[in-house]
């Protein structure tokens, strides 16, 4: 999926989230600590299988994806869902520090990550 597309539904799910709901603070606060949590989880996976592709240099599917290209188009995804990844979890565990009108656009910020994390990776 390119990139823009991703971008704009990721747009579309922040919209929702602003639109149909109504967050409390404590709603506030406990979402965005589970994005931070969740992002960090996915963020250490993305990192061990980022180390574990490169220990694996010498194989055979590791030197056929590099003869082929697809070597670094992998690498590339990898870093730029570890990216979001690692944006989503910095705006989440900012969020939890800020008051509650800004928060709530933290949050909207750190669901949009989260999806467009999610969604580069797919």
């Amino acid at each position: 999926m390119p990139l823009i597309r991703i971008s704009l539904v990721a747009l579309i799910c922040s919209v929702i989230l602003y639109f149909y709901t109504n967050i409390t603070e404590e709603g506030i606060r406990s979402i965005a600590s589970t994005f931070a949590a969740v992002s960090g989880t996915l963020l250490g996976f993305i990192i061990a299988a980022l180390s574990i592709l490169t220990a694996m240099i010498n194989r055979r599917l590791i030197s056929n994806l590099r003869k082929t290209g697809h070597y670094d188009q992998l690498l590339h995804e990898f870093f730029i869902t570890a990216g979001g990844y690692l944006a989503t979890m910095t705006i989440s565990l900012v969020t939890l520090f800020l008051n509650n009108s800004i928060a709530l656009y933290g949050l909207y910020l750190s669901s949009a990550l989260m999806v467009w994390a999610t969604l580069c990776f797919v």
